[in-house]
């Protein structure tokens, strides 16, 4: 479900440079405002799961990220 992704759960994780979320059943992208200040983050991998459309706006808090995705 999309709900870890909505509530905060990774925030003051500064050190996070990868995120597995493969294989979660998520089905969209509303990221919680606090993905802003993860600055080590450099990849997320949301491949097998249910992702079939993404809107300019949930992507938001990874604005001026430079990321590499998979999935």
């Amino acid at each position: 479900s999309s709900v870890v992704l909505r509530d905060g759960y990774f925030r003051n994780l500064n050190s996070l440079a990868r995120l597995d979320l493969s294989a979660n059943q998520i089905y969209s992208l509303r990221l919680h405002s606090s993905f802003q200040e993860l600055n080590s983050l450099k990849a997320i991998d949301f491949s097998f799961n249910e992702i079939f459309t993404l809107c300019e706006e949930e992507l938001k808090p990874l604005e001026g990220k430079t990321l590499s995705f998979f999935g």
